[in-house]
């Protein structure tokens, strides 16, 4: 009886002991650790992927780099970010991949507020940037910070409706990130609507004191050059000298093609400027 017992608390131990590991234990995608935060804005369960550096240590503090929507971006910018840090042009860095759960969700949590989610639907609803700027802000960040050796320097990536919602974010809440990257951004929606509230914005006296980069493939349809000019103007007459902005484009790129060509430029232009 006594050695039966012996055996059922050393039983107990050790399946506690695993249930313990098995609960911290974070499941890995090809190189990738894999969280899943449900969120109280979204009031949905959201994936969050983390690719960290070559040799990470929890003693070492690093800058992460968000990226917003393409898995091909993200592997594109993890690529980029380990090539130029092998060639000393760039410290090691996070990198966190934030995937949308479908197409509709996309656009709910990409587009501004005062824009239609859908510009081909009679009745669509407005878009919803503002939550999906809160789970950010105060869920996924602050989740990152609490699980990595992260510093203060944080750079947001997004193209095309991605890229609209970075410099919505840069506009909404302009210290959130250190520095912000929308590549092809979709600045078009119902009349350029979008560029005309920026400047608004910047009229009033802006406190953003960011670095932006922008850029657009220059084989990209007349809409999106027409906004991205159109944007580049009011920058040059409005932007306060505190706020550091680039803007390029990119020679015979489509819109298929500039975030993945111009997204090395925008990544060594941040780290120049910090």
């Amino acid at each position: 009886m006594k050695r039966h017992t012996i055996k059922m608390t050393i039983f107990i131990g050790l399946a506690l002991c695993a249930q313990i590991t098995l609960g911290n234990a974070q499941p890995r995608t090809r190189g990738f650790v894999a969280h899943t935060i449900y969120s109280k804005y979204l009031k949905e369960q959201r994936k969050v992927y983390v690719k960290l550096p070559r040799g990470y240590q929890t003693n070492s503090k690093y800058s992460a780099i968000y990226v917003l929507g393409s898995r091909k971006l993200t592997m594109k910018i993890i690529r980029e970010t380990d090539s130029l840090y092998r060639a000393n042009q760039l410290p090691k860095v996070i990198v966190v991949g934030i995937p949308h759960k479908n197409a509709q969700t996309r656009k709910r949590d990409l587009t501004p507020d005062f824009l239609k989610q859908d510009l081909k639907a009679a009745h669509s609803a407005l878009g919803q940037a503002s939550q999906f700027l809160d789970f950010l802000d105060q869920e996924v960040i602050p989740f990152i910070n609490a699980q990595y050796a992260t510093n203060a320097r944080r750079l947001l990536v997004g193209h095309s409706r991605e890229g609209l919602f970075v410099i919505n974010t840069l506009k909404t809440k302009p210290n959130l990130f250190t520095g912000y990257l929308a590549l092809s951004p979709a600045l078009w929606r119902e009349n350029n609507l979008f560029v005309n509230k920026f400047k608004d914005h910047l009229q009033k006296g802006s406190s953003i004191s960011s670095f932006l980069f922008m850029s657009m493939g220059r084989q990209e349809v007349k809409k999106m050059t027409q906004a991205f000019d159109q944007l580049i103007q009011v920058l040059k007459q409005y932007a306060s000298k505190k706020f550091t902005w680039k803007s390029s484009y990119t020679p015979n790129a489509t819109h298929q093609t500039n975030h993945l060509r111009s997204v090395r430029q925008g990544i060594l232009l941040f780290f120049k400027q910090h």
